[in-house]
């Protein structure tokens, strides 16, 4: 098996507590949109997909005040870097990530007390 990629919480505590209200019987309602996740890959390939590219990014983000997405870098910085004076790696916390492998290996997470919710991307045979 084999890590690909990290999934940042990027989330507030109120971010977290309206997402908790919007369930049913302990589901989400529907799942997580692919433009409110973010994250770096485990071992990049290019530097702009690593952890240290990622904060850069969230960095830069602030200098467009005007942008279509400053609220979104805003929110972002903010709750990575909570107390501290700026970003850095150690703000931040991984809540999910991407792994590969067999059929037989991923089996192997089913019953792992980690993992609160799985899916099933696209499986192809070996070339």
């Amino acid at each position: 098996m084999t890590l690909k990629w990290y999934w940042v919480d990027t989330y507030s505590e109120e971010d977290i507590e309206l997402l908790n209200t919007h369930k049913i019987k302990n589901k989400p309602i529907s799942p997580e949109l692919a433009t409110g996740i973010y994250g770096f890959s485990e071992h990049p390939t290019d530097s702009f997909m690593s952890e240290k590219s990622f904060i850069d990014d969230v960095q830069m983000g602030l200098n467009y005040e005007d942008g279509k997405y400053f609220g979104e870098f805003n929110r972002i910085y903010n709750n990575l870097k909570g107390d501290s004076a700026k970003l850095a790696g150690e703000n931040i916390e991984i809540i999910g990530a991407v792994v590969t492998g067999t059929p037989k290996e991923l089996a192997e997470l089913n019953d792992m007390d980690m993992i609160r919710a799985t899916v099933l991307g696209v499986t192809v045979k070996p070339y």
